[in-house]
């Protein structure tokens, strides 16, 4: 299933050569067949040539490097070696996203995988779209395909944990099921008169942050009530208002600043 998301998805550049369960036909030996977007990429990209090695993770495990064996027009094969201490984790920040667009989420997921945060709720808004949870970005695991473009393209190997949510509420109780307590909680409001930043500095081994950032048309003040009530403090990255995707970037780079 997984694997038919990769053979579907566009040919972009990637920085790391994604393998799963199904690509290895031994215990360190991969095959990977023509048709396969991967395969052309090492072929008219990257140009490479047993006995060549590149850069390789296997999705949800480890990174490691990839040998290539044996290239001919059917498939190529390499030998893996995985590389469990050089492996990073996800970082500890948890974004509550309000449904946008479906094309807007293709890029905001991508977007988001690359930047290797720990999980991502998306809700239905109030103001926006309920139409957008039923689009077929959701079905059949379609949603996986920019996620492992945003992966390759960060060199990372573990996806954010993706949950769907009908309304704020319903994300809210989501996470406080899944994660103990959030050490910060921040919603993004521009319209805030009370603005907190996110700490310079916070100890990930104990902590995290959860960032609440709306649709396109932004909380009704019934929605920003609730964060309050859950204390999400408000944050203002700008004093601009900035696209949902700038928006998210933003944060995220922000927050994950904190965790170094």
């Amino acid at each position: 299933m997984a694997h038919a998301c990769l053979l579907r998805s566009a040919f972009t550049t990637v920085n790391l050569l994604l393998l799963e369960e199904q690509d290895f036909i031994a215990r360190d030996e991969i095959e990977i067949v023509a048709r396969d977007t991967r395969y052309q990429h090492i072929k008219k990209i990257l140009r490479l040539a047993p006995p060549d090695t590149l850069k390789a993770g296997v999705w949800q495990k480890h990174l490691g490097t990839l040998q290539l064996t044996a290239f001919d027009h059917h498939s190529l094969r390499g030998i893996y070696q995985p590389h469990h201490d050089i492996t990073p984790s996800p970082s500890p920040i948890d974004l509550i996203l309000g449904a946008t667009r479906p094309i807007v989420m293709k890029r905001l997921l991508k977007d988001i995988a690359t930047l290797g945060i720990r999980s991502l709720t998306i809700f239905a808004s109030e103001n926006g779209e309920k139409s957008y949870l039923a689009s077929s970005l959701w079905h059949d695991e379609a949603y996986l395909i920019p996620i492992k473009e945003g992966l390759s393209q960060g060199v990372l190997v573990h996806p954010p944990q993706i949950n769907l949510a009908r309304s704020l509420h319903h994300a809210l109780k989501i996470r406080n099921e899944l994660f103990s307590p959030t050490s910060y909680a921040f919603i993004l409001d521009p319209y805030s008169q009370e603005h907190r930043q996110i700490p310079s500095k916070i100890d990930m081994t104990e902590q995290s942050i959860t960032l609440l950032i709306g649709a396109e048309r932004g909380f009704t003040p019934q929605e920003i009530n609730m964060a309050k009530e859950h204390f999400f403090r408000p944050l203002a990255i700008s004093p601009r208002i900035l696209r949902t995707e700038t928006a998210v970037t933003a944060s995220i780079i922000l927050a994950q600043q904190a965790c170094f």
